[in-house]
């Protein structure tokens, strides 16, 4: 009976931390993406090797 709790409580605590875990590495790369193209996008086009 104690393994089958034991066994429970890690698969639940398993489940909540990957739904808590992948949406949030999810945010936090779609924002440093973000971040990286707002960057770019200020510093303007690359002016090239013979500039």
């Amino acid at each position: 009976m104690r393994q089958r709790v034991v066994r429970v409580a890690l698969t639940a605590a398993l489940v909540a931390v990957v739904l808590l875990a992948v949406p949030l590495a999810l945010a936090i790369r779609s924002s440093l993406y973000a971040d990286q193209r707002d960057t770019l996008e200020r510093s303007g086009p690359w002016p090239g090797p013979y500039a």
